[in-house]
């Protein structure tokens, strides 16, 4: 008799031991997820943390020049040239800044060109010019007043200003950025 209690005994040992096995395979395998989960969610906060700052600083740019005034004069026949008076409100010297800039007509729209894509399809695309300053141009100077483009439109019957579309910054010291306003 004593003996079939120890088989019992031995018989129960050996059912609660896979029992347990089997259980502790299933929590370890949940905390293998549940690490895998965690890893993930990490992952996806920095990358979001990463858009977030991307935006932030792209906002903070946006601010970075102020426009005082645009305008385009004539000196040789129908040529215009471009003139742009703006201020470095940044706190660093700009080494280069590119204007993206396009042409209003007399009714305030932006100057466009036609290209034929297809038998029925026209593409309708703003004409943009690249205007480049080189500086430097120290933090908080207001620059263009006696600067302009030479000859930049022909055509003094239809066009009446420009207006900013971008720009381009290139810092003394290596940083770069790009606006589209």
């Amino acid at each position: 008799m004593r003996e079939t209690k120890v088989v019992i005994g031995v018989i129960l040992a050996l059912v609660l031991m896979v029992f347990m096995a089997k259980n502790q395979n299933k929590t370890r395998q949940q905390f293998n997820n549940y690490l895998i989960d965690s890893s993930e969610i990490i992952a996806q906060q920095q990358e979001q943390k990463r858009i977030e700052d991307s935006i932030t600083r792209v906002q903070s740019f946006k601010d970075s020049i102020k426009v005082v005034k645009t305008w385009l004069s004539t000196e040789y026949g129908n040529y215009m040239d471009a003139h742009i008076v703006w201020k470095n409100n940044t706190k660093r010297t700009i080494k280069y800044i590119t204007f993206k800039v396009a042409g209003i007509n007399r009714v305030g729209d932006t100057i466009v060109q036609t290209r034929n894509i297809g038998i029925t399809t026209d593409l309708i695309i703003p004409v943009y010019e690249y205007l480049h300053v080189i500086g430097p141009i120290k933090s908080g100077t207001t620059y263009g007043w006696n600067t302009y483009w030479e000859s930049l439109y022909r055509s003094k019957d239809k066009i009446k200003n420009i207006f900013i579309a971008g720009y381009e910054i290139d810092f003394m010291d290596g940083d770069k950025v790009e606006v589209d306003l």
